[in-house]
């Protein structure tokens, strides 16, 4: 607009350097709007980070107490075990006799040595002699 003005500092002069002044001023606020913008979601992207940061602390000593924890587990386990090969395990002789009457039921009840193979007259497998 300012090539059509007649003269210099005229009415359409003067609208024509209003108007440039006015789309400058617009391009500046938008600037400045997506400058806030910007720098909001900066502190926001900020906040999460330094949460996520927290949150991954509370991890990291959650796990080193764990850590610690299944360390004392294990060391105790092998006190213990060490402890067992020491003392062997004392048999009473009301143990002794249960392990046998098991194994007498079992081998009664058991398909090789049991009732069927007494009946059909078959020699116990520990009798047969071995094919090889």
């Amino acid at each position: 607009f300012v090539s059509y003005s007649g003269q210099l500092f005229d009415t359409g002069s003067d609208a024509a350097h209003s108007l440039k002044n006015v789309r400058y001023t617009c391009v500046a606020i938008g600037l400045l709007i997506s400058m806030f913008h910007l720098f909001r979601q900066a502190e926001e992207s900020t906040e999460e980070l330094m949460l996520s940061k927290t949150e991954l602390e509370d991890e990291i000593k959650e796990r080193r107490r764990t850590e610690e924890e299944l360390a004392r587990s294990v060391e105790a386990l092998a006190l213990s075990n060490e402890a067992l090969k020491i003392r062997p395990t004392p048999r009473s002789p009301a143990i002794v006799a249960s392990a046998r009457a098991i194994r007498s039921a079992w081998s009664a009840l058991s398909i090789r040595s049991g009732p069927a193979m007494i009946a059909s007259g078959a020699p116990s497998p520990a009798s047969r002699p071995s094919a090889m």
